[in-house]
């Protein structure tokens, strides 16, 4: 069997080891643009706040292609897919022939056409090329724009190196799509206390200066500036795919099915070029994040390698703790969907929220199953509510237990031997058994 790999981040690299796991003598061919291979995304805001080091950010041994007796085209672009031949174009003039093919291409950092763009001083955060582009950025004042969880980092980072940070968010509050208004202005105080200025509510309308940027200018102001960051989040990078013909869905990522299967034959796909399903939601969605990436790239390696596996939906969860000094996360849901917006898809919902003095927290049910939850100030137990809302029981019984601090998972085991139909994993089976009543 030979197998061929674009891309090198999670959902490619977890691909890999699966693949392994099962086939040890399939020939991997793993195709990757970037020329710094294996290296973390969401650690490149450490890099740039000068906190970690290139090597710290690896997320595999620098050995592990040449373990996993990979080869390993880094550097390397794949410009055409054959589809009906099976083989692939490379930029290194070569063709490649394929049995079983994945797309794990990731996405692209959006960049509006806003005057000004192309100045320099201005980029993204997405790779390493990047990462490398803005810790070289020279000046004494800087604005992120877009303040979800890249922006929010970048910000802070270079805040960090002793970097004057303008936050600017063209929606009402910052991390909108990750937290509620509620927890956001908790972590926006958060983010004010490195002495980063926060401007929600207004958006970049030009760029200004004359080669290099030297200001943004937005609806209401404009904010003197060095540098610029973008950080309003990445598209599905599906050139490649629909160049394969592959189908693409409604919300612009490529359609796969359970076992990650695009709508060509022998192609998979998976990470934050696909849509999938979300438990939450109860819908497709393009939960780019770097652990539904993973678990992508697992049940694609294992279909790539012939064993059934199936992938049941995702879960989207953020995080922003370990840069405000405050620990918060979000799962699933962030709030009720209003009525009139397409999203309440039936059912009762329920808000039910706990508030302390350091803490905050939510949680989303719609008849009695929980869809979401948003922890501020203590998350040590948020992989109870992942797991909670990945298994869609009824946990209305239990949501005194689940809003309290001293929650674990021995409080749960009543409603997993009420539900063992749906914990059938070998770790739950451990779990009841170690605790007869």
């Amino acid at each position: 069997m030979r197998y061929l790999i674009i891309g090198g981040s999670a959902a490619a690299i977890s691909a890999v080891e699966e693949i392994r796991a099962i086939d040890s003598r399939g020939r991997i061919d793993l195709f990757s643009d970037e020329s710094t291979p294996l290296f973390s995304r969401v650690l490149l805001p450490y890099y740039v706040a000068e906190e970690l080091g290139k090597p710290l950010l690896n997320f595999r041994n620098t050995t592990f292609f040449e373990d996993n007796e990979v080869a390993a085209h880094i550097g390397v672009k794949v410009t055409k897919i054959d589809a009906v031949g099976r083989t692939v174009k490379a930029s290194d003039g070569n063709t490649y022939e394929y049995d079983r093919l994945l797309l794990a291409t990731g996405g692209n950092p959006i960049v509006p056409p806003i005057p000004g763009v192309d100045k320099k001083n201005i980029s993204t955060l997405k790779t390493m090329a990047d990462a490398e582009r803005v810790y070289g950025m020279e000046g004494k004042r800087a604005v992120v724009i877009g303040a979800g969880a890249i922006g929010v980092e970048s910000a802070i980072s270079l805040s960090h190196r002793g970097v004057k940070v303008t936050l600017l968010e063209q929606l009402s509050r910052v991390m909108p799509t990750v937290f509620d208004r509620e927890a956001a202005d908790i972590i926006q105080r958060r983010i004010e206390a490195f002495g980063i200025d926060v401007v929600c509510g207004e958006r970049a309308v030009e760029f200004l200066g004359n080669g290099s940027v030297e200001g943004v200018r937005t609806d209401n102001r404009e904010i003197p500036c060095d540098m610029v960051v973008m950080g309003i989040g990445v598209v599905p990078n599906t050139e490649l795919a629909v160049q394969a013909g592959a189908a693409i869905g409604s919300l612009g990522g490529v359609t796969v099915d359970e076992n990650m299967r695009t709508s060509v034959q022998n192609v998979f796909a998976a990470g934050d070029v696909c849509e999938t399903y979300d438990l939450a939601l109860e819908r497709k969605a393009i939960n780019a994040i770097w652990l539904c990436a993973t678990e992508q790239g697992k049940v694609a390696g294992r279909s790539m390698a012939g064993v059934k596996a199936v992938y049941p939906g995702s879960v989207r969860m953020n995080s922003i703790g370990n840069f405000i000094g405050q620990p918060a996360i979000s799962l699933g849901m962030i709030a009720v969907p209003s009525e009139g917006t397409g999203e309440e898809s039936g059912g009762k919902y329920q808000e039910v929220i706990r508030r302390t003095k350091d803490t905050y927290r939510k949680l989303i049910l719609k008849d009695g199953r929980m869809k979401g939850a948003i922890l501020v100030g203590d998350t040590q137990k948020s992989g109870i509510f992942s797991v909670l809302i990945k298994k869609q029981v009824d946990v209305s019984e239990f949501t005194p237990i689940l809003l309290s601090h001293s929650l674990s998972f021995m409080d749960i085991v009543p409603l997993v031997r009420r539900h063992a139909d749906k914990f059938f994993e070998p770790e739950f089976k451990e779990l009841m058994d170690t605790h007869i009543v």
